[in-house]
C-alpha cells in the first residue's frame, strides 16, 4: 500500500485510494486469477494494475461507481493478459464473464438516458479487443494517449482499435435501429 500512496500527493488522495483498494482488490484479484490461473501471477497483475491506477488517479471519479469498477477491471484484465503472454501461458478464462465483470451501468443515475445506456451495452458486446479501448474512450472519456499509457499499448494500436471498434459499434447500432446509418 505504501508504494501506491507514494505515487499520490495529498492526504485526501491517500484516503480515497485506500478506499478504492479495499473496495476493488478482491474483484481485481478474481479477474486476474480467472485469466492466469496462478495465485502469484494474479497478485503481480493486481499490484501492477494498482500502480497504473495510482499513476492515473486524477482521472478516477467516485470510488463506488460502475465507471471506476470498469476502469480497474479493464486495467487488471490487460495486465493479466500481458503477463500471460510474457509467461507463454495458454489463456484459461471465460471472456464473456470477464467482460460482464465490467460494472452494469444501468443502475448508475448518470446513465438514465436510454440511448447512451444502450450504446454502453453494445460496447460491452463488442469483441474483447475493442471493448476495453471503446469503453475507456466513449464512456470514461480517456484520450488515445491516456489509454495507451493505461493499457501499455502503442498509440497507433489504440487508434486502430478505436477506429475498428467504432465501425463495429455503428454497424451494430444501425442494425438495432438506434442510429440511422
Amino acid at each position: 500500500m505504501i508504494i501506491y500512496l507514494s505515487l499520490l500527493d495529498s492526504r485526501e488522495d491517500h484516503s480515497k485510494f485506500t478506499l478504492l483498494y479495499n473496495t476493488y482488490r478482491h474483484a481485481m484479484m478474481h479477474t486476474a486469477y480467472s485469466i492466469l490461473n496462478d495465485q502469484g501471477l494474479a497478485e503481480d497483475a493486481v499490484h501492477d494494475a494498482f500502480v497504473r491506477a495510482a499513476k492515473n488517479f486524477r482521472k478516477i471519479g467516485a470510488v463506488n461507481s460502475p465507471q471506476t469498477k470498469a476502469f480497474l477491471i479493464i486495467i487488471t484484465r490487460n495486465v493479466a493478459l500481458t503477463i500471460a503472454k510474457q509467461n507463454g501461458r495458454t489463456l484459461i478464462f471465460d471472456e464473456e464473464s470477464t467482460i460482464n465483470a465490467i460494472a452494469d451501468n444501468t443502475t448508475d443515475k448518470d446513465f438514465e438516458n436510454f440511448d447512451f445506456d444502450r450504446i454502453v451495452q453494445v460496447i460491452r458486446q463488442l469483441p474483447a479487443t475493442y471493448t476495453d479501448v471503446m469503453y475507456l474512450n466513449v464512456v470514461e472519456g480517456y484520450s488515445v494517449k491516456e489509454i495507451s499509457a493505461i493499457m501499455e499499448l502503442g498509440a497507433e494500436v489504440v487508434k486502430k482499435r478505436l477506429q475498428r471498434g467504432r465501425k463495429i459499434l455503428i454497424d451494430n447500432l444501425t442494425k438495432e435501429g438506434i442510429i440511422n446509418g
